[in-house]
């Protein structure tokens, strides 16, 4: 019996040991201190440990403080992966569907990036749209659901997202809202929203006037980042004096830089040889030592050569808050996946308790959570008739909880239509308010029924570029019987009822209402 405690407790040590030397790695990642996170993450991943073996991944994938070897990485991304590291399934998901350290193998990476994407990962969400879009990893091409993954990654702010809805947009002749992606993508130094931005100026495209000057910063930022098509645009740019002097070896070194990394597509080759014949041979030597000599965006490069779907290593922590209600006495909780997609912590007010995402539904963006207490104090879904155009409805939640009161905001509207954008039946089109911070919340009759929860407003903005007229009181949310469904399908014993006796007022609703419904922070 000694001999045994004695194991035990040296057991215990070495697991205290080993979660101290992953948490000292992460934090050393983070701070980009990327030597001291391999000297301490290197035995705690070896050990077994599946978050360490992720974090080493990312590293030797994106050469961060070590050498770059796609081979080790995928071997660590595996074990990872094995043990159910959505992060580590996404990223090795892509290395497989591009054949990097591992054999390429469409259909694994489909199925890695597929179970990834349905925990909400941004990442794998942005690869499951280009799956889709291309037609690849055994799936058909589906433009109009590459999009729905696309969008639900750019809700999460990942930016190469942005890229791919612009191009969407443009490909349904809507090159306004195409520009207004790109430009989002471009300002947060997105290499390919870069150079597409850069042809709209340099096209006069989505209501842009022509800018040479315009384009060519914009390519250069891109081309900095190794991105071969800028770079070709720059040599095309120098080559026919369009916004710059004409400079024939600035020409060919730019050409040239794309060639290496295999872009030569038939207009790169054919000017390459047009120049060869107006150059002189000194002058090709200077464009060849130029090539030599040229040295990208060290630190954008960085971020444009990391593991594909790796989080920047230094990403500053934020808060985003949303809404949410219960719907069960055991602490179920309903809200929006993109309120709490990414998240390192989940809490619910008031309390601030800790809560965790037992379910998701990407698609129809629901979100099931379980708060650390039970409440007697939970919704009522409707059952029966279901809502109609006209009927009026009352909206509860937490908007801008930063800047409003603290507790809930009742307001109300009618149901216009029983579809969202693009005809889609499982959401409903009201025009109650809804503001950021609205979204997950309950949306009532008033009998203080739950008919849906609250997803999101129509970008009025965007829609004016592309109209002409600004939309007003258009807001979307989820409908009662998807609501019901998810429930079903996870086991939740919610509670129903049929509208019967008299009409509530608003404010009784809202009364009613704000004592299950909660506000919901999630720490990214």
């Amino acid at each position: 019996m000694p001999g045994l405690r004695y194991l035990a407790l040296l057991a215990l040590t070495f697991a205290a040991a080993a979660h101290a030397g992953f948490d000292d790695g992460e934090q050393a990642f983070k701070r980009r201190d990327y030597r001291t996170a391999l000297s301490e993450l290197t035995p705690v991943a070896d050990g077994g440990d599946a978050r360490a073996q992720y974090y080493l991944g990312v590293m030797l994938v994106g050469g961060l403080g070590v050498a770059r070897d796609e081979a080790k990485a995928a071997d660590y991304l595996e074990r990872s992966a094995a043990q159910g590291n959505a992060q580590a399934q996404g990223v090795l998901g892509a290395l497989y569907l591009q054949g990097r350290g591992v054999p390429k193998d469409e259909a694994k990476g489909a199925d890695l990036i597929r179970r990834a994407a349905d925990t909400g990962l941004a990442s794998a969400q942005y690869w499951m749209g280009v799956l889709l879009v291309e037609g690849r990893g055994g799936w058909p091409k589906d433009p109009a659901t590459a999009a729905q993954w696309f969008k639900a990654a750019a809700d999460q702010n990942h930016v190469p997202a942005y890229c791919w809805l612009g191009e969407l947009a443009d490909r349904d002749s809507n090159a306004v809202e195409a520009v207004a992606w790109w430009r989002k993508g471009a300002a947060a130094s997105d290499r390919g929203c870069q150079y597409l931005l850069g042809r709209a100026y340099l096209d006069g495209k989505g209501g842009l006037a022509r800018d040479a000057n315009e384009a060519i910063a914009l390519f250069r930022r891109a081309a900095n980042q190794r991105y071969p098509a800028a770079q070709a645009a720059l040599g095309q740019l120098y080559e026919r004096g369009t916004g710059v002097p004409t400079d024939y070896v600035l020409a060919y070194m730019w050409f040239n830089l794309a060639r290496a990394q295999g872009y030569n597509p038939p207009p790169v080759r054919e000017a390459m040889e047009a120049l060869e014949k107006k150059m002189t041979a000194d002058q090709i030597a200077d464009a060849q030592k130029r090539s030599r000599d040229w040295r990208p965006d060290l630190a954008a490069e960085a971020i444009a050569r990391a593991a594909p779907g790796a989080p920047p290593a230094a990403a500053p922590s934020r808060t985003i808050s949303g809404s949410g209600f219960l719907v069960s006495a055991e602490g179920h909780v309903i809200t929006n996946n993109h309120v709490v997609a990414s998240c390192q912590r989940v809490t619910v007010a008031p309390g601030s308790a800790e809560a965790s995402v037992v379910a998701r539904d990407v698609r129809n963006d629901l979100a099931l959570l379980k708060a650390a207490h039970a409440s007697a104090e939970v919704a009522k879904l409707r059952s029966g008739r279901s809502v109609r155009p006209g009927d009026d409805v009352v909206v509860v939640g937490f908007p801008l909880r930063q800047v409003l009161a603290p507790s809930a905001i009742v307001t109300t509207g009618t149901v216009s239509a029983l579809s969202g954008l693009g005809n889609d039946t499982a959401k409903l089109q009201i025009t109650a308010p809804v503001q950021q911070g609205n979204s997950g919340g309950p949306l009532l009759d008033r009998h203080g029924l739950v008919v849906g929860v609250v997803q999101s407003k129509l970008n009025a903005l965007r829609i004016a570029g592309a109209t002409g007229d600004l939309p007003q009181n258009v807001n979307f949310a989820i409908n009662g019987a998807t609501l019901q469904s998810f429930l079903d399908a996870n086991g939740v014993a919610f509670r129903s009822a049929a509208p019967a006796g008299a009409v509530l007022s608003a404010a009784d609703v809202g009364e009613q209402a704000a004592r299950y419904t909660v506000a919901i922070e999630c720490v990214r």
